[in-house]
C-alpha cells in the first residue's frame, strides 16, 4: 500500500516538483492550495504526512494550520513536515536541530526553501517510511 502525502502549498513551482518527486518516489500525493483546504483534505484523506509551507498569502498561515492539525478538537495521527523560504522574517529559529520551535510549532520537521527533490523525498522517507 502506498504511503499517502498532502502537501499544502500557495505556490505551484514548489507543489510541481514536490508532486512529480514523491510521485516517482512511489508516494500517493495529494494537494491543497491554502490551509482551510489542508485541513479538510487532512480530516477526510488521512495522509501519512502533510508536508506544509509555514507562509501562504491567504490569512491561514501554516503556523494557524499546525496548531488546528494537532488540536484536541481534531488530532490527527498524520506526521507534518514544515517547509518555508522566509525562515529569519517569522520570528523563530527554524533549523532542523532546534527541537522546541519544533515542539512549538507542532510539527516533526522542517525544511529550508529552496528545497531539492532529492531532499524532501529523503525527509518524506525518514519521518514515514517508503
Amino acid at each position: 500500500m502506498k504511503r499517502r502525502v498532502l502537501i499544502v502549498d500557495d505556490d505551484p513551482d514548489f507543489v510541481e516538483v514536490a508532486q512529480t518527486a514523491l510521485e516517482a518516489g512511489g508516494f500517493e500525493v495529494s494537494v491543497a492550495c491554502d490551509g482551510r483546504e489542508g485541513v479538510a483534505k487532512a480530516q477526510s484523506e488521512k495522509p501519512d504526512l502533510i508536508i506544509l509551507d509555514l507562509m501562504m498569502e491567504r490569512l491561514d498561515s501554516g503556523f494557524a494550520v499546525a496548531r488546528q492539525l494537532r488540536s484536541n478538537h481534531h488530532p490527527l495521527p498524520s506526521k507534518i513536515l514544515m517547509v518555508t523560504g522566509v525562515t529569519q522574517e517569522v520570528g523563530f529559529d527554524l533549523t532542523p536541530d532546534n527541537e522546541k520551535a519544533l515542539n512549538d510549532l507542532k510539527v516533526d520537521a522542517y525544511l529550508n526553501k529552496p528545497v531539492s527533490p532529492t531532499e524532501l523525498l529523503a525527509k518524506v522517507r525518514e519521518l514515514v517510511g517508503s
